[in-house]
């Protein structure tokens, strides 16, 4: 079973980051959107995960990333790069002094996000970008994959458990600034029934007690970039 902790923070983060892989629609009328790095394309397969107002959603709003390491008691890494035209827009932090857990969450985007924006239009339609910061940096009691509990596994860190549930999309280490992080690119993968659908890249790493983890629909290599920014 995963900790009270690792189960918390995976609560807040879900909050926060829409659904990673499009679900099945028993209907035809429904449509989903097929992504790739240069175009979009829509068809009557399969429907997006249910949209919601990225803004409403989201961590409540602080103004600056100054801000939220006050809410946090925590001096923050902070991206000094980011994708041609993209730029911070919204900032959300919370701390949760009871259960010592905190996180926050930093959006990025070449677009405008309004109050209006939908997870879809920010995710996928526009390759938005999330970064997540929080103290999370243990693990679950034994590594998880594919939401089974693997038996006689070694104990680890978060990072083993990524690496292991993303393993078969490529999910790989890399050493970043002396720190230890894992990654997969942005890619078209199968769902339960054999249909093509989008998966977000990620990387995520480890800096001493904080816990960075970066999405976006965008070639793995910017994300790198952005994650080597804040280390």
């Amino acid at each position: 079973m995963l900790s009270s902790k690792w189960l918390t923070i995976i609560g807040l983060i879900a909050i926060v980051i829409t659904t990673t892989i499009i679900v099945i629609s028993d209907h035809n009328k429904d449509r989903y959107l097929t992504v790739t790095n240069d175009d979009v394309e829509v068809t009557n397969n399969l429907s997006l995960p249910p949209p919601y107002m990225i803004k409403k959603a989201t961590l409540p709003s602080v103004k600056d990333i100054d801000e939220a390491s006050i809410v946090v008691n925590h001096k923050l890494p902070y991206p000094e790069y980011l994708p041609e035209d993209y730029s911070i827009q919204y900032i959300g932090a919370i701390n949760v002094e009871d259960k010592d857990i905190w996180e926050v969450v930093i959006f990025a985007w070449d677009k405008e996000i309004t109050d209006n924006t939908t997870n879809r239009e920010f995710f996928y339609y526009g390759k938005g970008m999330v970064i997540s910061i929080s103290n999370n940096t243990k693990n679950s009691e034994a590594v998880i994959v594919d939401g089974v509990k693997e038996e006689g596994q070694e104990i680890g860190t978060a990072l083993d458990e990524l690496l292991a549930f993303y393993s078969k999309y490529g999910a790989h280490k890399l050493t970043i600034d002396g720190y230890q992080c894992v990654a997969y690119d942005s890619q078209m993968v199968e769902d339960a029934i054999g249909r093509k659908v989008p998966l977000l890249a990620e990387v995520a790493c480890l800096k001493d007690d904080l816990w960075i983890q970066i999405r976006a629909y965008l070639p793995e290599s910017e994300l790198v970039k952005v994650v080597e920014s804040m280390l």
